[in-house]
């Protein structure tokens, strides 16, 4: 252990003397504790102050994946929404031909008409809404 000095102002010297006796040790093993116990809340500090940095390396890692999953999400929504849509034409075509040989049959025909009932509609994209 080496040995050092330190000087305090009187006043001060007055309250460590008296600290240190009323907690029945001497000055100097006062004061040994008092500095080990600094060492111990500075290390402390230091490991919270550590686990912060790893905690908030962790949040933002989260709230990529959180984006990330938000990004996938609207992706599926919008491919289902486009299969439904494709499920829709494909039904609504399929209602209209059932109608026109329901139509047919009721009139007693047997061939559909020449000309189509109405003109395809324009193609809007991916997202158009039939009807």
């Amino acid at each position: 252990m080496k040995r050092f000095e330190v000087l305090f102002p009187p006043g001060e010297y007055r309250a460590l003397a008296e600290a240190a006796k009323t907690s029945g040790m001497s000055a100097s093993a006062f004061v040994r504790v008092a500095v080990s116990e600094k060492q111990h809340r500075t290390a402390a500090r230091a490991e919270v102050a550590s686990a912060g940095v790893d905690l908030g390396e962790l949040v933002r890692e989260l709230r990529q994946e959180v984006g990330r999953l938000r990004r996938d999400l609207m992706d599926d929504n919008a491919r289902g929404l486009e299969l439904i849509r494709q499920e829709v034409v494909r039904s609504l075509k399929k209602n209209e031909e059932l109608q026109k040989a329901f139509v047919l049959a009721l009139a007693g025909q047997t061939a559909p008409p020449s000309k189509p009932s109405r003109p395809a509609p324009p193609d809007d994209g991916p997202m158009r809404i039939p009807g």
